[in-house]
């Protein structure tokens, strides 16, 4: 498959999921919007350097080159997926009062991602954890996965 392709795969894999949609806290409004779901909630971009105040949850995924193999052909690349949760829906997302929305979030990702083949991708799963979050009022998270890509 192609770059485009592996991408299109991997977005209609995650906007095909509804217990993600549901842990995103995506307006039913929203839930079968397929350019709403790509522009606002979970969106491919370079950087996370997007400003966000205006939902609850949002997913930004970019590819990350990682390292050479022995194979001048065969390279690791890495995807980041970056989960922003508004500090007000954090600890919302179930009646335990220590379940963080962002890890149930980034939980799910591991479900849908984890060592399977998403067009002819198959993701490993590298490295997760907090980030610090230049808006206000938000908590940022993320997950990093890699895979082959043969040249």
């Amino acid at each position: 498959m192609s770059l485009a392709s592996d991408r299109k795969a991997l977005f209609l894999k995650l906007y095909g999921d509804s217990q993600l949609k549901t842990l995103m806290k995506i307006p039913t409004a929203d839930l079968t919007n397929m350019a709403k779901i790509r522009d606002t909630y979970i969106t491919h971009t370079y950087g996370s350097d997007t400003i966000i105040t205006d939902v609850s949850c949002r997913i930004l995924y970019r590819n990350v080159p990682l390292s050479e193999t022995s194979n001048p052909f065969v390279k690791w690349d890495g995807i980041i997926f970056e989960i922003f949760v508004k500090s007000a829906d954090e600890y919302n997302v179930t009646t335990n009062a220590l379940d963080r929305r962002q890890e149930m979030i980034a939980d799910r990702l591991y479900g849908l991602l984890a060592r399977q083949y998403v067009g002819d991708l198959k993701f490993e799963p590298i490295d997760k954890g907090d980030l610090y979050c230049s808006t206000p009022n938000y908590k940022r998270y993320f997950v990093l996965y890699k895979y082959k890509r043969i040249y």
